[in-house]
């Protein structure tokens, strides 16, 4: 399940829950002018990955938005 959380009017924070816990979020900055989302964060639970919850984060972002151009920077550690 995925529950909005409001953060400014141009930021917001998606979490996914499973049974009342939270196990995933994706936060993200939209400027409405051109419609670019920015994604600042993506974090899932370890067990989780590799079954599509990310992907579905970044759906609703996108949904949330009507983003029509997503960018998304990866960070490495160092």
């Amino acid at each position: 399940m995925l529950r909005r959380k409001s953060g400014e009017d141009n930021g917001k924070v998606i979490v996914a829950k499973l049974d009342n816990q939270a196990v995933g979020y994706v936060t993200a900055e939209f400027a409405p002018w051109n419609k670019l989302a920015r994604i600042h964060g993506l974090i899932i639970h370890q067990e989780l990955r590799r079954k599509k919850l990310a992907s579905k984060l970044v759906t609703e972002d996108e949904n949330l938005h009507g983003v029509t151009y997503l960018k998304l920077f990866k960070w490495s550690e160092v």
